[in-house]
């Protein structure tokens, strides 16, 4: 009775080592498949954040292109916080997971493509701008520079357009009752200022009438002016003149004389006789009366 008893005992133990064998054979299975599992989703988490560090080295210079790429980035940090929070034991789970990493993966992958694209034609078109603001420099400087000469040949034509005397002389004058002149110096004497010149040829001075301001400034400084309107323009101002009369040009040399009679007796000393016609003065000569 006792052998079999015994034998019957050995055959639980046996029983027991094997089904003991078999749990440990499944626990080790177990952990190893756990252990894949966990390395296969830390494997996606890394890919992801490789992807989106990936994703987020890629600039460009079009806006839209940028846009999309912070919405693409988005997406990746959803996708991650996703990952990290799924049970790797899950294979469901775990196999849509696989499946967005996946196609993230080729939505960078074309995004670099584009992005490479856009920055070449960019480059390309940077290279164009950069060509033709060089072009548009030179233009623009010479355009500069030519419109510089046409004012500069526009001043000098209008220089050159101008009536110039070739000479200018000045005198006191008596004046009879018959009309006589009688060039003198005595200043108790004189009753007639008298300017006589000479307006050089100029075949670039507008032929016909110019009118001539005749202006007489006293010892005093003191502008003899005529009767009524006696004003008139100089450099843009308003000034007095003494008279004025009117010089038939032809462009050719003309002689001419101004004057102004005056009504009461002149002091003694230095008088100023001066020209003006268009606006600037033509010449100046002086009369010393005693």
């Amino acid at each position: 009775m006792s052998g079999k008893t015994s034998n019957t005992a050995k055959a639980i133990i046996g029983i027991l080592l094997l089904v003991v064998a078999v749990l440990a054979y499944q626990l080790y299975n177990t952990k190893t498949e756990v252990q894949v599992i966990t390395s296969d989703k830390e494997l996606l988490i890394s890919q992801l954040e490789d992807a989106k560090a990936d994703l987020m080295a890629q600039t460009t210079q079009n806006d839209s292109l940028n846009s999309y790429i912070l919405d693409e980035t988005a997406r990746l940090n959803d996708l991650i916080a996703k990952a990290k929070s799924t049970n790797a034991s899950n294979s469901r789970a775990m196999a849509e997971l696989r499946s967005q990493v996946a196609t993230l993966r080729k939505t960078v992958d074309r995004l670099r493509g584009q992005v490479d694209s856009v920055n070449r034609a960019y480059g390309v078109l940077n290279t164009e701008k950069v060509s033709l603001e060089g072009e548009f420099s030179k233009e623009r400087t010479k355009n500069e520079e030519l419109t510089q000469t046409n004012d500069r040949l526009s001043k000098d034509r209008a220089e050159g357009a101008r009536l110039k005397l070739s000479g200018i002389e000045g005198m006191g004058m008596v004046v009879k009752k018959s009309g006589e002149e009688k060039e003198s110096t005595a200043a108790g004497k004189v009753n007639r200022l008298k300017v006589c010149f000479t307006v050089g040829a100029n075949a670039l001075a507008k032929k016909g009438n110019h009118t001539v301001y005749f202006r007489v400034n006293t010892p005093e400084n003191r502008v003899l002016a005529g009767s009524g309107d006696n004003t008139f323009t100089v450099d843009g101002k308003e000034q007095l003149f003494s008279s004025k009369s009117e010089l038939s040009f032809n462009g050719d040399a003309t002689q001419a004389c101004a004057s102004m009679d005056v009504k009461s007796t002149l002091a003694k000393g230095a008088y100023t006789l001066e020209l003006f016609s268009e606006g600037r003065k033509l010449g100046e000569a002086k009369v010393v009366l005693n």
